[in-house]
């Protein structure tokens, strides 16, 4: 993963928030986070496919079980069942109660999601304590992105965080807009429930003179946001400078935020080919002067 543009050559980041012993010492450390206790550690048993999540099972030090709800890919990760491992858990928006199944249903709720899952020692008292809120430290951002999908776009706008994050599926429905604060509920997610495919996204690779760039759109209903990453002569007497953030297309106007980090971009003609993307589309983006 590299940060920094890939035109110059080149957190879901798993919220853990503060952590407490409100469960009781024979049960481990715990986050809290949505106004509940969640374990920050046990035992994973197994995994189970369900109408709105994957349900993982756990067991504690002590030999009791508990379950949680997590992302759907981590029903496909084989590897980590019967180890002990550190959990992580986000805010997530997932079908509501009140659609009872129902994959056409609009209403959605917010419920803590596990999302990272981390080979711990169940004898170590400080396992959950030292767990980074970063899946990647080492690229001093924070991002929305959990720790089994890639960071394809991601940089800082303000007090928020811009990710783009894909499940690696090959097709452009498995990448997800992301928005918001660190570690808190999501302002804005494109599509709108974990891992219900977004047909309406499109990008592609574009040639300026001295440099390139990339965006991709996600549509929701009239409004359209289209994440841009590039470098070209669009500085003062033709110097080359870069341009970076997403456009908020409404009916009457638009709206710029720029990145105000280097972004991390890993946009490229290989992958809107692997993905799948119609280099013929007569979709259009200018970058913003």
């Amino acid at each position: 993963m590299q940060v920094g543009s890939r035109w110059l050559g080149g957190a879901c980041a798993v919220a853990l928030l503060s952590l407490s012993t409100a469960v009781g010492a024979a049960q481990g450390e715990t986050v809290q986070l949505g106004g509940e206790h969640k374990a920050a550690r046990g035992k994973l048993l197994s995994a189970t496919a369900g109408d709105v999540a994957c349900y993982l099972d756990f067991e504690h030090a002590n030999g009791d079980r508990f379950s949680e709800m997590a992302s759907f890919e981590w029903c496909e990760e084989t590897d980590l069942q019967g180890q002990w491992v550190q959990i992580g858990y986000s805010m997530e928006s997932v079908l509501a109660d009140s659609c009872q199944g129902n994959p056409d249903c609009s209403e959605s709720q917010s419920v803590p999601l596990v999302t990272r899952l981390q080979m711990a020692d169940p004898s170590s008292d400080s396992a959950a304590a030292s767990t980074e809120t970063d899946p990647d430290p080492g690229s001093g951002q924070y991002r929305h992105c959990g720790a089994h999908e890639t960071t394809l776009f991601n940089c800082v706008i303000g007090a928020r965080v811009l990710s783009v994050c894909s499940s690696g599926k090959p097709d452009l429905q498995s990448v997800e807009y992301r928005y918001g604060k660190a570690g808190e509920t999501l302002e804005m997610r494109l599509p709108k429930r974990a891992g219900v495919p977004n047909p309406t996204v499109y990008g592609r690779t574009e040639m300026f003179a001295g440099g390139g760039g990339a965006w991709i759109r996600f549509r929701n209903g009239n409004v359209a946001y289209v994440v841009y990453g590039g470098i070209g002569r669009w500085g003062e007497g033709g110097a080359t400078m870069e341009k970076n953030g997403v456009v908020i297309e409404q009916p009457n106007k638009q709206v710029v935020l720029e990145c105000d980090t280097p972004p991390i971009n890993e946009f490229s003609p290989e992958f809107f080919e692997r993905m799948g993307a119609d280099p013929g589309s007569a979709e259009e983006f200018y970058f913003p002067d």
